[in-house]
């Protein structure tokens, strides 16, 4: 998996002990016009989750995560 998106932006990919998945940043276009163009991506404040299950990792998007601290 490749994730793409403007160099201007930092992500967060971290592995979640709590949830035992794979967390990261869920990135958009820009604008309107950018799609497609994943230099112009962006971080929306929710989050992507890649999951293990019995049929390999499954992916779920625009998740929002609470922080329980």
């Amino acid at each position: 998996m490749i994730i793409e998106y403007s160099e201007k932006y930092p992500i967060s990919l971290k592995w979640d002990s709590e949830i035992q998945s794979i967390v990261f940043d869920h990135l958009e276009p820009i604008d309107g016009v950018s799609r497609d163009n994943f230099s112009l991506y962006v971080p929306n404040l929710s989050y992507d989750i890649l999951e293990k299950s019995e049929n390999g990792w499954q992916l779920k998007t625009n998740i929002y995560l609470n922080n329980s601290k």
